[in-house]
């Protein structure tokens, strides 16, 4: 057999080669074994908390915490829900016009309070101030619109709560 006579004959040879070869595979695995120990020092600092915890330890913590969060936001957006729905009824929309009734009353003394709510509905006040007596008037408004007229003043304030009413024209009968 040609082949075993090779090897016989070169018997140096392919110990050498072998011994080469061994060299280098021990050499790997000595690289290899330090570069795994790395990897598990590395995975050990990684796989513990600040506290001891391990990975999943805190993975299960802070997926608790992440639930927790949720449903609290989910609370606070009910919770605002909430108040937007009861805003609706509240006082919203508000003008003021302070004037003078009468021409014999300075300073302004005699106003007229819009206070309406987001639908429209609220009252007008009315304090007409003179030098013997102040007289003051409340007038329901509903969706946006009085259910007895305006004055000029009332009006404005309507306006200026961001509400369009026109004054009714008040008229005198001389009867």
């Amino acid at each position: 057999m040609p082949a075993e006579s090779l090897v016989v004959g070169n018997a140096e040879a392919v110990l050498a080669a072998a011994a080469t070869v061994i060299l280098v595979l021990a050499g790997v695995n000595v690289w290899l074994v330090a570069r795994v120990s790395r990897l598990s020092r590395s995975f050990r600092r990684l796989a513990t908390g600040s506290n001891g915890e391990n990975l999943e330890q805190l993975l299960h913590a802070h997926l608790d915490r992440v639930v927790a969060a949720v449903e609290r936001a989910d609370e606070v957006s009910n919770a605002c829900q909430r108040l937007d729905e009861r805003m609706t009824g509240c006082v919203q929309h508000v003008g003021m016009l302070r004037f003078d009734a009468f021409d014999d009353v300075g300073g302004h003394l005699s106003f007229a309070l819009a206070l309406l709510d987001d639908a429209g509905n609220g009252i007008v006040l009315s304090s007409l101030h003179g030098r013997q007596e102040t007289r003051m008037y409340a007038k329901p408004i509903r969706g946006g619109k009085p259910e007895v007229p305006l004055t000029v003043e009332e009006a404005q304030a309507m306006r200026q709560a961001g509400f369009e009413a026109a004054p009714s024209r008040l008229v005198r009968s001389d009867r």
